[in-house]
């Protein structure tokens, strides 16, 4: 079984499109919201390299804007994430490291507080995570603890991220990228789009425009028209489903499958 993007041949891309439009009747990809990326842009680099992490947006952006009910909504999803998360993780940190601390709820809430705190007194997205990883460096702690306030810090970004956008009056066309030359096919058959900064198997520090469409004969040609998953233009993160159920995805920017069928 192929596990790593750069791996796959021709054949193999178009032996997983084929199976995909056989057993499935809707997919979802993925394009940034804004033009300015908070995580590095689709994918690490081959050569190993590292991009920025944080690259907030100036203020005078056009066309960004984000309204107080839009983000509400977006980071309720954000915030049942990592609390769930940390839930789970909680369970894994070592007692001499809860510090006496014997409930998840109180330990969460101190960390919410502590997260506000620093929200409040930063101006950049890129500011708040080095303040909170800075807060958080001294003395060596389980992966469970870390991955708690790791997410934590990029919580805090993000709620930062929002409230630039916040500031902008200009609204963004969210089927902007499927109105491009060649992308007919998309546009056609989308069937919902949404923001989110989580998505099947991953998640952004940037916000997504997760669009949804049917699988047909257009949008399979459309597939079959690229050279690979990397010749997909502004989209990324193909995901295959028969009804609910995931049947096949990948996650471009790490380069790798998150699930294919056995059968396969």
């Amino acid at each position: 079984m192929v596990l790593s993007l750069y791996d796959l041949t021709r054949l193999d891309y178009e032996m997983i499109i084929e199976r995909s439009f056989e057993e499935c009747d809707t997919f979802t990809m993925v394009t940034p919201f804004t033009p300015y990326g908070t995580l590095p842009w689709w994918r690490q680099p081959k050569d190993g390299s590292v991009c920025d992490d944080f690259v907030d947006l100036p203020p005078d952006s056009d066309n960004y804007g984000l309204s107080e009910e839009e983000s509400d909504e977006i980071l309720s999803v954000v915030y049942k994430r990592f609390a769930n998360r940390a839930k789970m993780l909680w369970e894994e940190v070592p007692e001499k490291e809860r510090k006496g601390v014997t409930s998840f709820e109180e330990f969460y809430e101190d960390l919410r507080k502590e997260r506000e705190k620093i929200i409040s007194a930063s101006l950049t997205s890129d500011d708040v995570y080095v303040r909170y990883k800075a807060i958080r460096s001294g003395d060596p702690v389980s992966t469970a603890l870390w991955s708690i306030y790791e997410d934590q810090s990029w919580c805090a970004a993000i709620v930062v991220y929002h409230g630039t956008l916040k500031k902008l009056t200009g609204k963004r066309d969210m089927l902007l990228e499927l109105r491009e030359a060649g992308n007919e096919p998309l546009l056609k058959s989308c069937i919902g789009s949404k923001l989110s900064h989580i998505w099947f198997g991953t998640f952004s520090g940037g916000i997504m425009v997760v669009h949804s469409f049917k699988c047909n004969n257009k949008t399979k040609q459309w597939f079959k028209n690229r050279e690979d998953f990397y010749d997909f233009g502004p989209f990324q993160d193909p995901t295959f489903y028969k009804g609910k159920e995931v049947i096949f995805g990948v996650c471009t920017h790490e380069a790798m499958f998150l699930k294919i069928p056995n059968h396969w």
